[in-house]
């Protein structure tokens, strides 16, 4: 495929996920403190990675409806600032509803394509993301976009959903689903597709960040099994995120395809409740003293 014509693919892909994440705002916020909770040991960790300082200004892209920007809002403190962004403007609305609910002084949400951001360079400490570089078509570009916002030392922490072997909780309803709508076998997908495993080849973040011209790369797996009080609610949660894959199945279809999810999912369920396995990955990396990119090198990355 030509340039052109690979760049068309990459803009209707990124339009049509900012669609559906906009649909999704008012459902998925409604599981912010799931979700928080099911990430809390990678926030924690893109926390430390950042390495904030009351004071700093640090940048968040694709904030969703704003689940993790209290973090940063804690991390920099009422000195500080955080910008959250997100380019679905139901979800940037959603975060700063909750950035005022929640009295976030130092948080200002704007709505921002993250892949262009509309943003002065050399002028953040910081720049971070929470499980949403995965859906960038363009996520080399995207970080070298994002290493200009940085002051000559600044960091980039973003998390990922890490190798779909890991990652049970979601490959397993999802081929369920995938089946009931194909049943004859969907196209397959580019390798290089923005969807939540796009970022999960190994290597690939490191190589990322270290394309971008960012140094002392880091990446660290971080376990993170999604954990809820029984089974239903766990399919409650999957027809929030894939319902969409058999929204034209006919009404009894859709039952007996979701009945199936059940099934196969019944596995994740423990005398404690469920507990559905998932990995994610964290990777960092810091723009050098001198502002300038460095010539990247491949030694050393995993």
């Amino acid at each position: 495929m030509s340039t052109s014509g690979a760049r068309e693919r990459a803009d209707r892909a990124k339009t049509s996920i900012l669609e559906s994440w906009d649909q999704l705002a008012e459902d998925w916020d409604r599981w912010t403190p799931v979700v928080n909770r099911w990430f809390a040991p990678a926030s924690r960790h893109l926390i430390s990675s950042l390495g904030l300082r009351p004071g700093e200004r640090v940048v968040e892209f694709a904030a969703g409806s704003g689940g993790f920007t209290p973090d940063l809002s804690r991390a920099v403190g009422p000195s500080g600032h955080v910008l959250a962004t997100d380019g679905a403007p139901g979800m940037a609305r959603l975060a700063a509803r909750n950035a005022r609910r929640d009295r976030l002084e130092n948080v200002e949400v704007v709505p921002m394509d993250g892949e262009r951001p509309d943003l002065p360079q050399d002028s953040f400490d910081a720049v971070t993301c929470r499980q949403g570089l995965m859906f960038f078509p363009r996520p080399a570009e995207t970080l070298r976009a994002w290493r200009d916002l940085l002051r000559p030392g600044g960091r980039i922490a973003f998390s990922a959903f890490s190798a779909p072997a890991r990652n049970a909780f979601l490959v397993r309803p999802a081929e369920v689903l995938s089946r009931w709508a194909h049943p004859e076998g969907g196209p397959p997908e580019p390798p290089d597709a923005p969807g939540p495993f796009r970022l999960s080849r190994p290597g690939e973040a490191a190589s990322l960040l270290a394309g971008a011209g960012l140094v002392d790369v880091r990446v660290i797996s971080v376990d993170c099994p999604l954990e809820l009080p029984d089974l239903g609610t766990l399919v409650s949660f999957y027809h929030m995120i894939l319902g969409g894959i058999v929204e034209d199945l006919s009404p009894d279809e859709s039952r007996r395809a979701w009945d199936e999810v059940a099934e196969r999912c019944a596995g994740f369920v423990t005398p404690e409740g469920v507990r559905a396995p998932c990995e994610l990955v964290v990777a960092a990396g810091r723009r050098g003293p001198s502002g300038r990119s460095p010539v990247p090198s491949r030694a050393g990355l995993n």
